[in-house]
């Protein structure tokens, strides 16, 4: 049977990424609780914020850092 997922990995070996990644850290107590990645920095935190108050981490402190990119 022929599939067109044979060459899968070979494709995925030559991926290079199309911009600039951030991570959003979030930081309770202490504790590292989550980490989120995305392309936009400040939709990125909006969303990390929403994430810790949904989950109930009060005071909870979000890092947004520069991953990297073409």
């Amino acid at each position: 049977m022929i599939t067109d997922y044979d060459d899968t990995q070979r494709y995925m070996d030559k991926a290079v990424p199309t911009g600039d990644a951030y991570a959003a850290q979030i930081t309770y107590k202490g504790s590292v609780m989550a980490t989120l990645c995305g392309r936009d920095a400040e939709t990125l935190k909006t969303r990390a914020h929403n994430y810790a108050a949904a989950m109930n981490w009060r005071r909870a402190v979000v890092t947004v850092t520069r991953e990297g990119g073409a």
